[in-house]
């Protein structure tokens, strides 16, 4: 994603395993998004947005792979925001540290919603999981946050990240899986800079509109 001056990389759904386990005994997670972060060089990014199942099924990997989009920062020159999706435990110690956490500047309700800027750039990030369900969900307290924050426009604009996106798949067994009631997000957005919002979990790339913002699902690192 381009626009404005930035570069933005944006992944999604690394679903990475205990090291040496593979996905599904075939995929190794970890050398995907290791290829992926490196790729990621050659388009100077000014920020890579990872948008949730950084982790397989709960796996607790969350220190290893701090340290894995550390180096890549370091590498990149830029921060990896990263933020939780339904298959995380955000609220573990390793996930709230700093590492994933390190480039922000304000921070909301919970781990996982947090604001970041990148030079004039806004990048607001949201847990969106419901424990359990099948939809993702923001509670009204996650989106009096977001409005307050929106109410103060950045130089650049902002760009929102979360990880159940707001439009539905064209696939019917991911039907009911995206974020529930989205029109409750759709009011926030309303007559605000935000001009994209970036999401995962359905695994394949989507694109649609929210309102009169665009909205992209990108595939599956894994």
């Amino acid at each position: 994603m381009t626009g404005l001056g930035y570069t933005l990389i944006h992944l999604t759904d690394t679903h990475l395993k205990h090291p040496g386990e593979l996905l599904f005994g075939a995929l190794d997670t970890w050398e995907r998004t290791a290829e992926a972060l490196r790729t990621a060089g050659h388009y100077r990014p000014d920020a890579v947005v990872v948008t949730g199942d950084v982790a397989d099924c709960g796996r607790d990997i969350y220190a290893d792979a701090a340290g894995m989009f550390a180096r890549a920062g370091r590498e990149l020159g830029c921060p990896v925001i990263v933020l939780p999706g339904n298959h995380d435990v955000p609220g573990t110690r390793a996930w709230t540290g700093e590492v994933f956490t390190g480039s922000r500047t304000a921070q909301g309700p919970g781990p996982g919603n947090d604001v970041h800027f990148v030079g004039g750039l806004r990048l607001i990030t949201l847990d969106s999981d419901d424990p359990g369900q099948p939809a993702g969900r923001l509670t009204d307290e996650q989106l009096h946050w977001l409005d307050t924050v929106l109410a103060d426009p950045a130089p650049d604009g902002t760009v929102l990240a979360l990880h159940h996106p707001p439009v539905d798949s064209l696939l019917p067994q991911l039907a009911g899986r995206g974020l529930a009631r989205p029109a409750e997000l759709a009011g926030v957005l309303a007559g605000t800079d935000v001009r994209a919002v970036l999401c995962g979990h359905y695994h394949h790339a989507l694109s649609g509109r929210l309102g009169g913002v665009p909205v992209w699902a990108g595939p599956a690192v894994s």
